[in-house]
């Protein structure tokens, strides 16, 4: 439900996450049997399904998830466990002689009866569950249709963008939700409240759960296999100052391993992905929580339908100022070695802070030879393919001296993109998330940046392939934001930008020339940190002055008499409209 002209001129953090918590809630799969189940009073909103602008959606939001993960058992397995004992005893009676007691068959076949009522409501409590993460509300797409003429019209000399949007959708007026706003959440004062609590569960207040959709992946032919993504926080929580999983996410991991089964007829398959982006390294307050949170996910692969691996996201080679970085220079054998260390889980690697790991029993599987074979000199082999090609698509060649933000552009491709489609590809599964904390910004760009090289690097040739346009992208990187937090996406902006600008510098010619992809070289222009415009103006104005000429040898009686201008004038223009930056 797209919002009109009118709604977004008046809509606030508050006004917007209510109407996002309605539409949440109304894609749930609630059922009779479901809603008798719920506590009396949170039932009964759920029985209505038109919006009310007045009604506080987003305090029933976060009062159904307390509610429900509180009392899960009583909800949830304890019905499943009723139906066991009830099939059993079934079984236990038909073993028994049906003619030693009048009426024997009547009894069982009412009996039979009433487990196949039972099971019918078993089925609707796992769409239920199922629905909690599996929710197609589209409040990506509504969220960004409240603040896309920002990033769309966004030019170097305007305010950030992530400040301009929190502008935009600051509360004001009387509120609609005790809860808390996603400008609250955003707040300097609701970041440091949720780092130290002693109950963090990000999912029960602004965090919502969706679907993640692009053009490519609802377009694609059935012959290729693209999981479906979801869009949810961290399913790490504290309770109570105890670190914990989501209830409600292990119950869901139980029913996506049973509606694969029915499928596939096997219970073996890894059927979701969890990448998770919380650090595991870090040593600062906020770090050893995060590290804390990530050991309790990596726990979650009891579960044999799941992988959770952990990929590095922020600090280490990923900290945010190293785009600045374009004047120093490494040794490509020294950067080389030094990641390939660090991806094959090398103890002896020097990096403080890696944040990376893949287990063994995940590494058995995404790393096999055609034969399934799995060694380590395999999975080395591997992992340097995957290098190799990370450097090449970023416009490095072997031997050449590079510079801290070539360095963490090579990084994050690897990362992002050739390692974490690997894995897809290997383990084929149903659904998968990128998640940190809340999956805003950096389990935002890990999204972004993987649905934008998969969308760009497929068959071109392939009617079905429709590159992601510049509208997906940008709602890829600040819906979620804007949703979550009341903002646009944070410094990491910064760090996906000196990635693309790495891609695009590499494959120039073929995007220019390409009309569905030639947006991302305007996207990266005109996003360019203010301490890159002048390297990026000077580049620009010498890929003109080459077109130019190219245009010239082409057609050379059609081309005016002209002398373009020289680097010295354009660099002058520059520092004369830049002066303030």
């Amino acid at each position: 439900m797209s919002a009109s002209l009118e709604e977004i001129t008046k809509m606030t953090s508050d006004s917007l996450h209510n109407k996002n918590c309605f539409s949440y809630l109304k894609n749930l799969q609630f059922s009779e049997s479901v809603l008798q189940r719920l506590p009396a009073s949170l039932a009964n909103n759920f029985r209505t399904d038109s919006y009310n602008p007045g009604y506080a959606y987003a305090d029933v939001y976060t009062d159904f998830f307390s509610k429900v993960e509180s009392n899960i058992e009583k909800i949830y397995d304890k019905p499943k466990q009723e139906f066991v004992l009830k099939k059993a005893q079934l079984e236990q009676i038909n073993t028994s002689s049906k003619q030693t007691i009048p009426g024997m068959e009547t009894f069982i076949l009412r009996y039979k009866q009433s487990l196949e009522k039972s099971l019918a409501e078993l089925k609707e409590l796992d769409n239920f569950i199922f629905s909690i993460y599996d929710n197609d509300n589209d409040i990506l797409e509504d969220t960004f249709d409240v603040i896309k003429n920002i990033p769309l019209n966004h030019a170097p000399v305007n305010v950030d963008i992530e400040q301009s949007i929190s502008s935009a959708l600051k509360d004001k007026g009387p509120r609609i939700n005790r809860t808390q706003s996603p400008s609250e959440a955003g707040s300097l004062f609701g970041r440091f409240t949720a780092m130290i609590a002693d109950d963090f569960k990000p999912q029960h207040t602004t965090s919502l759960a969706t679907v993640r959709k692009y053009n490519y992946t609802q377009a694609h032919s059935d012959a290729e296999h693209l999981p479906r993504e979801y869009r949810f926080g961290t399913q790490a929580q504290r309770d109570k100052g105890i670190e914990r999983t989501s209830p409600l996410f292990e119950r869901w991991l139980q029913v996506q391993a049973e509606k694969a089964a029915e499928k596939t007829r096997s219970s073996k398959k890894i059927t979701h992905i969890y990448f998770n982006n919380l650090g595991l390294d870090r040593t600062d307050a906020e770090g050893k929580k995060e590290r804390a949170l990530t050991q309790e996910l990596h726990q979650l692969e009891k579960y044999p339908n799941v992988a959770v691996i952990t990929l590095p996201a922020d600090k280490g080679l990923m900290t945010g100022d190293r785009y600045r970085k374009t004047k120093d220079s490494h040794s490509y054998a020294q950067v080389y070695e030094e990641f390939l260390g660090i991806a094959n889980q090398d103890p002896h690697a020097t990096n403080k802070i890696k944040d990376f790991f893949i287990s063994d029993k995940i590494r058995h599987l995404i790393f096999q030879d055609p034969a399934g074979d799995y060694t380590n000199e395999e999975e080395r082999t591997q992992l340097s393919q995957l290098l190799d090609k990370s450097f090449h698509v970023m416009g490095i060649l072997p031997g050449t001296p590079i510079s801290s933000a070539q360095k963490q552009a090579v990084w994050f491709h690897f990362i992002k993109f050739e390692l974490t489609n690997h894995i897809i590809q290997k383990l084929e599964p149903e659904s998968i998330n990128f998640s940190c904390k809340d999956a805003i910004d950096r389990g935002g760009v890990s999204s972004a940046y993987y649905n934008l090289i998969k969308s760009f690097e497929r068959n071109t040739l392939d009617k079905n392939n429709i590159p992601m346009d510049r509208e997906e992208f940008e709602r890829a990187l600040h819906a979620a934001p804007a949703m979550v937090k009341a903002r646009g996406m944070n410094h990491h902006l910064k760090v996906i930008w000196n990635a693309v600008d790495a891609y695009v510098n590499a494959n120039y010619d073929k995007l220019k020339n390409n009309e569905m992809k030639n947006w991302l070289i305007e996207w990266r222009d005109i996003n360019c940190p203010h301490s890159r415009v002048n390297d990026l103006l000077a580049q620009r104005i010498e890929q003109s002055i080459q077109e130019l000429k190219n245009a010239k040898d082409a057609y050379p009686e059609s081309m005016p008499m002209m002398k373009p201008p020289s680097i010295k004038a354009y660099k002058s223009w520059s520092k004369l409209n830049y002066n303030k930056i």
